[in-house]
């Protein structure tokens, strides 16, 4: 059992009540040895030793981070432990499948709990539950900073909820909607609230396939905005008429400092686009175009770019057709001792 670095990865084929190992395992929680226990590996045959360790969690003022992928009665079981646990910082509930009882659970904890500063609620089929309980707990909570809600498919009412959340709440800095399928103007709701929130500072909203209305709210928002300084796009399919909008935007806006633009559908043309923005922005510090489709006329272009721009100091762009005028534009910008890839 290795907690040199005073995180422990239960491992369940030696899980058993009595044994050398269990035995050690009940004694590092009880003495507080340990900050990071992870119980993803133990599925619901283990349910018996499961309650007896989230037993001790009630009492224990080491653990921070706890990861898990349990059924819902464990789930309501840690929730009563967040109502007098005072240690616990980071809760990962990703691939949980939870039910109303659930959340209802996990809301009355978050309306008590005082030290929980992270929840990752990735895929967790949030969009068969009713969030309405969880979104007001929220809404009174004030010290939960970052939430993850990707990989929940929500439909209209509930990203209205979400919108709502954001107007106000303002602790959380960090929001994941990525892969929620917030498209089709659905995102206009977050971004609109958005327009009224100074707290968050770093949103990801990739993979939600934006058709060119969804982009414009997105442009829109960062043209207002004066909080958010990280941005993730990836994998959107935006093509350069989408690219345009964001470019603009960016002409405009002085506080994002990470874009995140892979994977998406732009070309030599869309290059034009950013790289007229990065010759008037002055905040960007760092941008991911990789995998997108440009070649060396785009490198032809974001190289004039940087010559002028002076801010950008990470550039990702991986796996785009490259020939021997392409390469010559790498290295003239590596001359300028970017960080590249």
């Amino acid at each position: 059992m290795d907690f040199s670095n005073k995180k422990l990865i239960v491992e369940p084929d030696k899980l058993i009540i009595g044994s050398q190992y269990w035995n050690k395992l009940i004694t590092l929680i009880k003495n507080n040895r340990i900050y990071e226990l992870d119980l993803r590996s133990l599925k619901k045959h283990f349910y018996k030793e499961l309650i007896e360790i989230i037993e001790l969690l009630k009492d224990n003022t080491s653990i921070q981070t706890l990861n898990l992928h349990v059924n819902k009665k464990i789930i309501i079981k840690i929730a009563d432990v967040l109502k007098i646990n005072y240690t616990l910082t980071n809760l990962v509930l990703r691939v949980c499948i939870l039910n109303d009882e659930c959340i209802f659970a996990i809301a009355e904890a978050l309306t008590v709990n005082s030290s929980l500063f992270k929840l990752d609620l990735c895929q967790c089929d949030l969009h068969k539950v009713n969030i309405t309980k969880l979104i007001e707990a929220l809404q009174v909570n004030t010290t939960l900073i970052d939430l993850n809600l990707s990989s929940n498919y929500f439909n209209e009412e509930q990203v209205k909820q979400i919108a709502n959340l954001l107007k106000e709440n303002y602790s959380i800095m960090n929001l994941n909607l990525g892969y929620t399928l917030i498209n089709h103007e659905k995102v206009k709701y977050i971004c609109e609230a958005l327009k009224e929130n100074y707290s968050i500072m770093n949103l990801d909203l990739h993979m939600n396939d934006f058709n060119i209305e969804d982009i414009k709210y997105i442009s829109e928002l960062l043209r207002v905005n004066t909080t958010l300084t990280e941005l993730n796009l990836s994998d959107n399919n935006i093509d350069n008429e989408g690219l345009k909008e964001i470019s603009d935007a960016l002409k405009v806006n002085s506080t994002l400092i990470s874009l995140d633009l892979y994977d998406n559908k732009f070309n030599d043309e869309g290059m034009k686009y950013i790289s007229d923005a990065l010759k008037v922005n002055s905040t960007l510090i760092s941008l991911d175009l990789h995998d997108n489709k440009f070649n060396e006329e785009g490198m032809k272009y974001l190289y004039e770019a940087l010559i002028i721009n002076s801010s950008l100091t990470k550039l990702d762009i991986e796996y785009f057709k490259i020939n021997e005028e392409g390469m010559k534009y790498i290295g003239k910008i590596l001359k300028k001792k970017y960080y590249i890839n």
